[in-house]
């Protein structure tokens, strides 16, 4: 995890990132990054976050600088993070495509966050099994699709931009890929087009 202030605003730079930039997505704040890149401060935690951020962003740190991968995955330990995701991915609202969802599994924090999510200009759309009647955001966000293939421990896989979040093992792997995010945008597609309107 060693890094260079060099690596660190050449990554800033592949991102066309800002310092503030940089601590938005760090976590930090703005005033830990201008330390750490003016050589005030070489705290482990700043560099830490860093690193992670810009691993989940998709760069790797080479010898002697930095590069930008096309294909990346990163892991998230709950749902809730994914929501923060797609938030930061989509700083501007955008769409987030749902397959396979079941409200009723949701926590209280996470409906909430949803609905946040909608009043900032964020929009959904969901699959549902068609024995499922608990719906909790617009009808018209919401397909039924057959039990069959909704299947009885399925759990919910998110498509947003680039990104397929897929469950695993009780957490949330992000793969990165702008080919496999069109071929679950277009499976959700079909079945968004012969599923059951609300």
């Amino acid at each position: 995890m060693l890094m260079t202030i060099e690596q660190i605003k050449a990554a800033r730079a592949l991102l066309k990132w800002t310092q503030a930039d940089l601590a938005t997505h760090a976590g930090l704040s703005d005033d830990q990054i201008r330390s750490f890149e003016a050589e005030r401060t070489r705290s482990l935690d700043v560099l830490e976050a860093i690193y992670k951020t810009l691993l989940k962003h998709g760069l790797s740190v080479v010898e002697g600088g930095v590069i930008k991968k096309e294909t990346y995955s990163y892991t998230l330990n709950n749902f809730l993070e994914v929501l923060d995701d797609i938030c930061q991915t989509l700083p501007e609202g955008g769409e987030a495509l749902y397959h396979c969802c079941d409200d009723r599994r949701s926590p209280p924090e996470i409906l909430k966050k949803l609905d946040e999510m909608e009043r900032e200009g964020y929009t959904e759309r969901n699959t549902i099994s068609e024995d499922n009647s608990f719906i909790t955001g617009k009808k018209e966000n919401y397909r039924k699709i057959p039990v069959d293939y909704f299947g009885k421990h399925q759990n919910v896989v998110v498509i947003y931009d680039n990104k397929v979040s897929l469950p695993v093992d009780g957490k949330s792997l992000v793969i990165v890929n702008k080919d496999l995010s069109k071929m679950f945008k277009e499976q959700f597609e079909y079945w968004w087009s012969v599923g059951t309107v609300i």
